[in-house]
C-alpha cells in the first residue's frame, strides 16, 4: 500500500516539475539557444538542445545562405557582399565571388533597366523594337505599345529614325512633309522647298529656283497665270 502510494505521489511531483515554468514567467518559444528571456524580463540557462532557426531574418549567416541573411534561398544580397552565383545578388552579377554593381553592359536586366541593358534611366541606351518598356523614352523608336516597343513606322504619329518632322521627311521614310513642317533640305517636302532660314517647308514659288509644284521646268511652266513662261529650250507640258 505505501509502495503504491509512493509511487503515485512520485509521478505528481514529475507532472508538476514539467509543467511549472521557471521563475519569474514563460521561456520565450522563439529563443535561439541563448540564455532564455522569459515573460518578465529575466532569463534563464542556454539550452543547447533547442536549434538555432534557419531563417533570412535571424542575423547569422546560415542555410544556404552566401553572406548574412541575403543569397541561397533568401532575398539577393546588396554590391560587395559574397556570393556564388548571379542568383545570390540582387544586381543579378556575381564577379569574383561579390555582388557587382549594375552597368549597361553586364548582359543582365537589372537596376532600372526595362531589358537587358536597355530602358529606365537616361544614361541607360535605348531598347530596340521587341524589347520590354516602361514607356516611349525607352525605345529608340519613341514607341512602346503593351510594354514593348514597337518598330518605327511613318504612321506612328511619332518623329522618329531620322524624320524631320512627325511622319515625314528624312532618309527613312518615303513620305514628304507638308508646308510648315520642318525640314533639313528641299528633298524632305513636298514643295521641294525648304527655307534655309526657318529649316520648314515652304510654298512652291515662281522665283525659289527650283523645279516644283506645278512648274514643267525651273520656276516656270504650268497652268497660264501661276508662273512666268519657259523660254527656249526649258521642258514643257
Amino acid at each position: 500500500m505505501r509502495i503504491r502510494l509512493f509511487a503515485s505521489l512520485s509521478m505528481a511531483l514529475l507532472a508538476a516539475a514539467c509543467t511549472t515554468d521557471p521563475p519569474g514567467g514563460t521561456v520565450d518559444p522563439t529563443s535561439d539557444g541563448g540564455p532564455q528571456a522569459t515573460t518578465d524580463g529575466s532569463t534563464t540557462a542556454p539550452d543547447a538542445e533547442i536549434p538555432r532557426p534557419i531563417t533570412c531574418r535571424d542575423k547569422v549567416k546560415n542555410g544556404d545562405e552566401t553572406d548574412l541573411d541575403c543569397g541561397g534561398a533568401c532575398a539577393g544580397c546588396a554590391d560587395g557582399l559574397i556570393c556564388k552565383l548571379a542568383k545570390d545578388c540582387s544586381s543579378q552579377v556575381c564577379t569574383g565571388g561579390k555582388c557587382a554593381t549594375p552597368t549597361h553592359t553586364d548582359g543582365v536586366k537589372n537596376g532600372t533597366e526595362t531589358d537587358v541593358d536597355c530602358g529606365g534611366d537616361a544614361n541607360a541606351p535605348k531598347c530596340t523594337s521587341g524589347k520590354r518598356c516602361g514607356g516611349a523614352t525607352d525605345c529608340d523608336s519613341a514607341v512602346c505599345v503593351g510594354s514593348i516597343c514597337q518598330k518605327a513606322t511613318d504612321s506612328d504619329g511619332v518623329q522618329n529614325q531620322g524624320e524631320t518632322d512627325v511622319d515625314c521627311g528624312g532618309t527613312n521614310t518615303a513620305k514628304k512633309c507638308a508646308d510648315t513642317k520642318k525640314c533639313a533640305a528641299g528633298s524632305d517636302c513636298t514643295s521641294s522647298s525648304c527655307s534655309a532660314a526657318a529649316k520648314v517647308c515652304v510654298p512652291a514659288a515662281a522665283n525659289d529656283g527650283i523645279k516644283n509644284g506645278t512648274e514643267t521646268d525651273i520656276d516656270c511652266g504650268g497652268p497660264a497665270g501661276t508662273t512666268p513662261r519657259c523660254g527656249t529650250g526649258k521642258t514643257c507640258g
